[in-house]
C-alpha cells in the first residue's frame, strides 16, 4: 500500500522549513495515481534527504570499511547523514561497539562469515583493546565533517 502525506521538513542545506509530499511505500496497482516528485526545498532547491538512524549493523560495516578504505567509509557516513550533528550519533554507536558481544553473537548463530570479515573483526577488537579505535573513529568523523560541509556548500 502506498501512503502519501504532507509533512513539514527542514532543508539540510539552508535549514528552512517547508511542506512536502512524502511517499512511504509503493504499490504497482496504483499506477494511475499521480505520484509526487522527490521533494526539493523551495528556498534553495536542494533535494530532500532523509536521515538514516544509526544502527549497530551499519556501524559495523562502516568500521570494517574504515580499516580497508577510510574514504569509502566516510562516503557511507555522508550518505547516511544530513548534517554535522548526525555524525555525533554515528560516532557514539561506533565508539560504544561491544566487540566481544559481536563475536559471541556471531558464534552462536553459526553464520557463514568470509575470512576477510573475520580478520577485520579481530583487527577492530585488537584496536579497541589497545585503545586505538577511538582515534581512528575521530579521524573518520573529521574527514566526513569536511565532506558534508563541502557538499552542503555546493548543493
Amino acid at each position: 500500500m502506498t501512503k502519501i502525506t504532507k509533512e513539514n521538513v527542514v532543508c539540510h542545506v539552508c535549514r528552512k522549513e517547508y511542506e512536502a509530499l512524502m511517499i512511504y511505500s509503493w504499490n504497482s496497482t496504483l499506477s494511475g495515481m499521480e505520484i509526487p516528485e522527490k521533494p526539493s526545498c523551495p528556498h534553495c532547491g536542494a533535494m530532500y534527504k532523509r536521515k538514516i538512524t544509526p544502527s549497530i549493523g551499519t556501524a559495523k560495516d562502516i568500521l570494517m570499511k574504515m580499516l580497508t578504505n577510510a574514504d569509502e567509509a566516510s562516503e557511507d557516513l555522508v550518505k547516511y547523514s544530513t548534517e554535522i550533528s548526525d555524525l555525533k550519533r554515528w560516532e557514539e554507536v561506533m565508539k560504544n561497539m561491544d566487540y566481544k558481544a559481536w563475536e559471541n553473537n556471531n558464534n552462536k548463530k553459526k553464520e557463514m562469515v568470509n575470512i576477510k570479515e573475520i580478520v577485520l573483526r579481530k583487527e577492530l577488537k585488537d584496536l579497541k583493546d589497545k585503545e586505538e579505535i577511538d582515534a581512528m573513529i575521530d579521524r573518520l568523523i573529521d574527514i566526513t565533517k569536511e565532506k558534508i560541509n563541502k557538499k552542503n556548500k555546493y548543493e
